[in-house]
């Protein structure tokens, strides 16, 4: 094993290192001596700000200075200085804040959101994540300069984040030095000072361009990392938990996208969380808000257990955007206090900041995270080096190869979101080398081309079609139905029907996990629907999570699940519930808590003309919200929209005209609802409750290039490849009607604002 070192801006060496602001105790608690006139100045210091008062323009100054730092803008020197001094004054340095470290805390809660590492208050992964996670070990070999297996290649373990994240992974190169770990392993440092999560999320950034830098340097290439350490925060944090939580969590899931679209071997992340900041005299990540960070990962890895496809790490489930993750060491303890395993942390690890680690806090995490790595089971295997000698085997026993299974049972169970057994995957890949022997140079790329000409030739992409948006129909109509979004041609809902709704949001408040109100409880909106708002909602939670203006007590949950079509969604008992069970669990919140809907579905694959596969989906939407009533007995309103324009697709799904026709199906529903259809009931008054009040959200299809008289276009660069699934771009325009619509309407502001 060899690691590598950079020379990088750190702050300068403390003259204070290993001493206390605080004066000396014996064993009784009497004070018998001050040590060192740094200490003692120290102290003078802290009561100095802290007596200091602060005058009301220089409190507006501060906040303003927190603000744009925190959203990435640059702080000139002299702005640097008043806010470190300013700081101290509003938070005085303290010894501990009885804050219940996470895997002490276990099935209780923080602010409504449960302890522990993992799922339901547990510090150990559960048994599938964990042997999937061997299963990744596996596959990490020693690799050439080109990604390929060799005896004389590299495993590059990396470090992702920032000035901490640095200062502690050079503590953990050089103890691994004087290590017994695998000759062929590789340490680079890739974390920098000042890099946050906000620019490592950026693929076009500085700090990318310094990772390759560093590889270079250490003689290896993006080809041979294949695992890393990452921790991360977000600068000078300032809003209510759990908003600035969810922001980080959003800029970590990006930062991994992006370094798995960079490292294309890259198999394992093992994630941290900061360590204790309440000695800190500067605003960049101050209490409470380190210990609050630690959810960040948590939340990640939580999601990937319970299946979302944006963290997929199994080419089988579809594409791989994500490595697999799980907790590395968690190092935060409340200061002197400590924490059950007797981890503590004293001002003496602090450098003269309070916020960075000295040598003995370098160390501390150093060996922390040497000690995981030599005994967490998905790490052995690389690692060490009697790994080959020592480590478990990653998966049972393979099957007979006699054993087979039915293809399209296999094919339905993934795409339901399940795990295929060791079995099952080793029966697809024979199967597949089978046919790539039968079919020489036929594979799975070749025959995804094939495909795809074959439908571009019948169904040519176009960039528009004539056809009018129903925003924009109004009176007109399509093929004799009427268009607007309501009846009449018009695009807004008839006046008691608004009223009625406008009344029901002000019944949405925080709710505990039980159901009752509190105002620790949360308000959960979920989304319902396939592929597409499955890619949207991310999208959607992200600008959530960096709007200030967003009620804190809300929680945005994405129940979407890819290659769920709306017949599948209408079934009570399909598959597809039992994930957005786990995905409401994954968040920490509960079904009771579930008030707000968003649904947007489809029918893949149709080909019935117009009504018919229209009138199919509208009863689907009317199944899925009786299942919605059904299953979360405190929901309130659902806000439903229709499908983005499908005229780029090139592999079918949901193409035009169909794609345009989904909107009468939503307006269908809505209509059934104002005319006090039994069906659709939401008002107890006048009968048995079927329903949640439902509404128009905001209306997505336009005419592509052509675009509709509001001056929303949907452009060929807004899909993927594929034409169908909506690229980044698309998905940003999306999130932005959804986060306009949300905080603008009459039947949203009560409960989505502050």
């Amino acid at each position: 094993m060899r690691a590598t070192t950079e020379s990088m801006n750190e702050i300068s060496s403390n003259p204070w290192r290993g001493q206390s602001c605080l004066p000396r105790r014996d064993s009784s608690r009497r004070i018998v001596s001050y040590v060192s006139a740094p200490r003692l100045l120290c102290l003078l210091l802290s009561i100095a700000a802290a007596c200091a008062q602060i005058d009301d323009a220089a409190k507006r100054q501060y906040d303003e200075l927190v603000k744009k730092q925190h959203l990435g803008g640059r702080i000139k020197p002299e702005e640097r200085q008043f806010m470190m001094k300013i700081f101290p004054q509003l938070h005085p340095a303290q010894d501990s804040t009885g804050m219940t470290p996470l895997t002490d805390l276990g099935k209780g809660s923080y602010k409504g959101e449960q302890g522990g590492l993992y799922p339901d208050g547990e510090n150990t992964m559960p048994a599938a994540h964990r042997e999937a996670g061997k299963r990744q070990a596996a596959k990490i070999v020693p690799l050439d300069a080109d990604g390929n297996p060799s005896p004389k290649g590299k495993i590059v373990l990396m470090s992702i984040g920032m000035s901490n994240t640095t200062m502690e992974y050079q503590a953990f190169m050089k103890l691994a030095a004087s290590e017994s770990l695998n000759p062929n392993l590789v340490l680079v440092d890739g974390a920098q000072g000042g890099q946050s999560a906000l620019e490592t999320s950026d693929a076009n950034g500085n700090y990318w361009k310094v990772v390759d830098e560093r590889l270079k340097a250490a003689g290896v290439t993006r080809k041979q990392v294949q695992a890393a350490w990452m921790f991360h925060v977000v600068v000078t944090p300032y809003r209510p938990f759990p908003l600035d939580v969810r922001r980080l969590q959003n800029l970590m899931t990006e930062t991994l996208r992006v370094a798995q679209e960079r490292f294309s071997n890259l198999k394992i992340t093992y994630l941290s969380s900061r360590i204790y900041a309440g000695n800190a005299l500067v605003p960049q990540n101050p209490e409470p808000h380190s210990y609050e960070s630690g959810f960040a990962p948590k939340w990640m890895i939580a999601e990937q257990i319970a299946g979302y496809l944006e963290y997929n790490y199994d080419p089988a489930r579809g594409a791989v955007r994500f490595p697999w993750i799980a907790w590395g060491p968690y190092m935060w303890a409340d200061g002197v206090k400590g924490r059950k395993d007797g981890l503590k942390w004293t001002r003496e690890d602090f450098g003269n900041d309070g916020m960075h680690p000295s040598e003995s806090g370098r160390q501390k995490v150093a060996h922390m995270l040497m000690q995981f790595l030599k005994t967490e089971p998905t790490a052995k295997s690389w690692f060490l080096a009697n790994a080959a000698q020592t480590a478990p085997p990653a998966t049972p026993a393979p099957a007979p190869t006699a054993q087979t299974f039915d293809p399209n049972v296999l094919r339905q169970k993934v795409q339901s979101g399940q795990q295929l057994t060791p079995e099952e995957r080793k029966f697809i890949q024979e199967r597949a080398g089978q046919s790539q022997q039968q079919n020489p140079g036929q594979n799975n790329a070749a025959q995804m081309q094939k495909r795809r000409e074959q439908y571009m030739k019948e169904h040519p992409p176009q960039s528009s079609l004539g056809l009018i948006p129903l925003t924009d129909l109004g009176t007109g109509k399509y093929k004799g139905e009427e268009g607007g979004l309501y009846a009449g041609g018009v695009n807004t809902p008839p006046a008691a029907h608004l009223a009625a709704g406008v009344s029901i949001a002000k019944t949405i408040t925080p709710l505990n996990a039980s159901g009752a109100k509190s105002a620790d409880g949360k308000i959960v909106l979920l989304s319902i629907g396939f592929s597409n708002p499955s890619i949207e909602f991310p999208a959607f939670q992200k600008r959530v999570a960096d709007d200030g203006d967003v009620n804190p007590k809300l929680v945005t949950v994405n129940g979407c699940v890819g290659s769920q079509a709306a017949s599948v969604i209408a079934d009570p008992n399909s598959n597809y519930w039992k994930i957005v069970d786990q995905r409401l669990a994954a968040a920490s919140v509960t079904g009771q808590q579930v008030q707000a809907i968003w649904l947007k579905e489809v029918n893949p694959g149709p080909t019935q003309p117009f009504p018919t596969e229209s009138k199919k989906l509208h009863e689907n939407l009317i199944a899925t919200l009786h299942n919605l009533h059904d299953r979360f007995p405190n929901v309130k309103v659902a806000f439903l929209s229709s499908r983005t324009y499908g005229g780029y697709t090139e592999l079918g799904g949901s193409p035009e005209p169909w794609a345009y026709e989904t909107g009468f199906s939503v307006k269908w529903v809505v209509s059934d609802q104002l005319a006090a259809k039994p069906e659709l009931n939401y008002d107890l008054a006048k009968g048995a409750v079927k329903s949640a009040w439902i509404e128009w959200g905001p209306y997505l299809w336009t005419d592509g290039v052509k675009g509709r008289k509001d001056g929303f276009v949907y452009l060929r660069e807004d899909v993927r490849e594929d034409g169908l699934h909506p690229s980044d771009k698309g998905s940003a325009k999306i999130a932005a009607m959804m986060l306009n619509f949300f905080k603008t309407d009459a039947a949203t502001r009560s409960w989505f604002l502050k």
